[in-house]
């Protein structure tokens, strides 16, 4: 089976309403510095983790854990 490359930012991303039930790899960049330009054009897609309000950015971690529950959620 194939996997799917999926980067998660904050710039030029589509929103995270993805279908994470096939073998997917996640990749994060740096809080910083963001994820690599090389490393976004070996990437399938890339999504962003859509905000309201004041709160323009997450932590990756935190941006981790919504991803990788969304995944949990659509497997079970």
């Amino acid at each position: 089976a194939t996997t799917e490359i999926y980067a998660l930012s904050l710039h030029d991303a589509l929103p995270i309403y993805a279908d994470f039930t096939g073998n997917i790899a996640l990749v994060l960049g740096s809080e910083g510095n963001g994820i690599a330009k090389q490393t976004l054009k070996n990437c399938d897609k890339v999504y962003t983790i859509e905000m309201a309000g004041k709160v323009n950015s997450l932590n990756v971690s935190v941006s981790t854990g919504i991803a990788v529950y969304e995944a949990f959620k659509q497997r079970i």
